[in-house]
């Protein structure tokens, strides 16, 4: 997704920024871990694979991808792999409310409301449990929320011995929709009221978060 493109997020922990061709080596070499593939449920690819799903995620309308970075505020923004720590992304799918499935094709519009389903991802493992996934999570969905029309309902599929993630996504207000016992997942949902954007609004602006453009941020 474009939308993107030329945004950075920042909080006082994390600092989210588009995902670039730069991004793609160090990307690579985490997902050479056989670990980091198991709780993501990603299949291993070439570098050159890397490469063209990089390019899918900035093209593709229905996907948005931020790198997170353990980057404060104050720390120079030219070089975008500085702390380069992990991702955080969403797919959107055109989804029939009424009977709580993916929309038959043709049947999409442009108003069609979509479910947005979110990974995160924290590949370095000194920068784990310190808050950098609660806060990249919080700046995420608050963007989310607000510039991505007709969002419905947020989801996230984790393994069901994937306690940490669990945990994490309940702490951001997901609660349990459903058991896929074939994947031996957990689908947490958060519907997107206005409450619920409320609550994003406040604890994005109690962290103090910043939403600039790269050319403005380049220059702090």
């Amino acid at each position: 997704m474009r939308l993107n493109a030329s945004l950075l997020l920042q909080g006082p922990l994390a600092r989210l920024v588009p995902y670039r061709a730069q991004h793609v080596p160090q990307y690579h070499a985490w997902m050479q871990d056989p670990a980091l593939l198991e709780l993501t449920c990603s299949e291993p690819l070439t570098l050159e694979e890397e490469h063209a799903n990089q390019v899918s995620w900035c093209e593709d309308e229905l996907k948005l991808t931020f790198i997170v970075c353990a980057a404060p505020p104050g720390e120079p923004v030219g070089d975008l792999t500085r702390g380069m720590a992990g991702d955080v992304n969403a797919f959107f799918t055109a989804w029939d409310t009424s009977s709580d499935e993916p929309a038959a094709p043709g049947a999409t519009s442009d108003s069609q409301p979509l479910l947005a389903e979110v990974e995160i991802m924290v590949a370095d493992c000194a920068q784990r449990r310190r808050g950098l996934g609660r806060e990249a999570s919080l700046l995420f969905l608050h963007f989310v929320a607000g510039h991505v029309p007709h969002v419905c309902a947020f989801c996230a599929k984790i393994g069901e011995d994937n306690e940490p993630s669990l945990r994490l996504f309940e702490q951001l207000g997901f609660r349990e929709h459903k058991r896929l016992a074939a994947f031996k997942q957990v689908e947490l949902r958060m519907p997107l009221t206005a409450e619920v954007h409320a609550r994003l609004r406040d604890a994005c602006a109690a962290l103090g978060a910043t939403e600039l453009t790269l050319g403005a941020a380049s220059s702090q």
